[in-house]
């Protein structure tokens, strides 16, 4: 089991999606793009899918094929229940993308799929 916390000491962007969420897929489009502006030494993206309209988590086969799909290999997709993060993480919307700064605070919660305002983020994070 990976934990969010073995990221700590790095910017974080932590992602909470679906598969079937339009949105959520145009974001895994992009990730190559938005990672490449940024040292894997100081930066680790994290998707975690969320269950399906049906309340079905992701099984793990398809959280791999999503990987391959999207080039997302080498970083951590992991499956999530809403009912388990609510209390956490407010995820009124997917995708939600939440900026975790190096010493593990929430620096911006950016709901919805916005490039720049995340890349921004990103960045006034990493200072």
């Amino acid at each position: 089991w990976q934990r969010l916390h073995e990221y700590e000491g790095k910017v974080i962007l932590l992602e909470f999606g679906t598969l079937w969420c339009d949105f959520c897929l145009t974001a895994a489009f992009y990730h190559e793009d938005i990672t490449k502006k940024f040292s894997k030494k100081k930066f680790q993206w994290v998707t975690v899918m969320l269950e399906n309209w049906k309340g079905e988590k992701p099984f793990y086969e398809e959280l791999r094929e999503f990987g391959i799909m999207y080039g997302m290999e080498e970083y951590p997709i992991w499956a999530g229940e809403k009912r388990l993060i609510k209390d956490k993480w407010p995820v009124h919307s997917v995708p939600t993308f939440f900026v975790i700064n190096k010493n593990f605070k929430i620096t911006a919660i950016v709901q919805g799929w916005d490039p720049e305002l995340i890349i921004q983020e990103l960045k006034r994070a990493g200072k």
